[in-house]
């Protein structure tokens, strides 16, 4: 099978755009609304908010990570090969980002926490190198 690849600026343009827009979406929302269920089952829009954000967070991290080893994974298969019991069960993840979620004074606060991740997480991206070195990997 061959490896998904997408051009670097491609990549770079849609990750901004799509950043932007999950940013402006959330920052439309009111306190309640961000409170009413999401298309996730159990999740409430903070829930998958507070998912998003952690995600972010670990992207911007992992790009400022070094590493020896060279790349392993393509941008299709990275997902796959997670280790993820919430297939199993799904409780323990549902609760653990409610508990999250809910430590948030209001959910606004959540989403200020949202634009301080996103921007990290941009700035991540646009700055990351043209291609993997030695000893550099991104998955």
């Amino acid at each position: 099978m061959e490896a998904l690849t997408v051009p670097l600026d491609e990549a770079r343009e849609l990750f901004v755009a799509q950043a932007a827009e999950f940013l402006a979406a959330c920052e439309a929302l009111s306190d309640l609304e961000l409170l009413d269920p999401s298309r996730c089952r159990g999740w409430s829009r903070l829930d998958l908010l507070v998912h998003v954000r952690a995600g972010l967070d670990e992207m911007a991290a992992d790009l400022a990570t070094p590493s020896t080893a060279p790349p392993d994974h393509d941008a299709a298969g990275y997902w796959g090969s997670h280790p993820d019991d919430r297939d199993e069960d799904v409780v323990p993840h549902v609760m653990w980002l409610r508990r999250t979620a809910s430590a948030y004074g209001r959910p606004r606060a959540a989403v200020r926490h949202l634009a301080d991740s996103t921007g990290r997480a941009v700035a991540a991206v646009t700055s990351a190198a043209e291609a993997p070195s030695p000893s550099r990997t991104r998955c």
